[in-house]
């Protein structure tokens, strides 16, 4: 991610923390924040999060988790989020949809066709 773009994103979240502020003045339901907490600021970091996640560094990690971390704080989210989390549950969320025969990706994923005499632990899926 170059300096531009990380700029961009934090002034962006920035922004957006200023109008779900700006709504609890206004009187806003407490739910109606957790759902505009996750539909304009954590869309931003969701977005493509299996696909680069893995190549984000350590110093912008820290960039993520900081807007994840002022959210708990003004009580926009109920659980503190952060980074790895995030990839953790879009990978999961990815794979789930792959494994099915229709998606696009599915011709992607090599089945296991090894046979061990050992007993081994279940995998959950059968590929390799």
């Amino acid at each position: 991610m170059n300096m531009l773009n990380r700029l961009r994103i934090a002034r962006i979240c920035n922004q957006r923390f200023y109008l779900l502020q700006q709504m609890r003045k206004q009187g806003l339901n407490v739910d109606c924040f957790k759902i505009l907490f996750h539909v304009i600021i954590l869309s931003k970091f969701l977005y493509a999060l299996s696909a680069c996640g893995g190549y984000i560094s350590e110093d912008n990690i820290g960039r993520v988790n900081k807007p994840l971390r002022k959210a708990k704080r003004c009580s926009f989210i109920d659980t503190l989020l952060t980074f790895p989390e995030l990839m953790q549950q879009s990978d999961e969320q990815l794979f789930s949809r792959v494994v099915c025969s229709n998606h696009c990706l599915y011709h992607l994923l090599e089945k296991d066709n090894s046979v061990f005499q050992m007993s081994l632990r279940l995998r959950g899926h059968s590929f390799n």
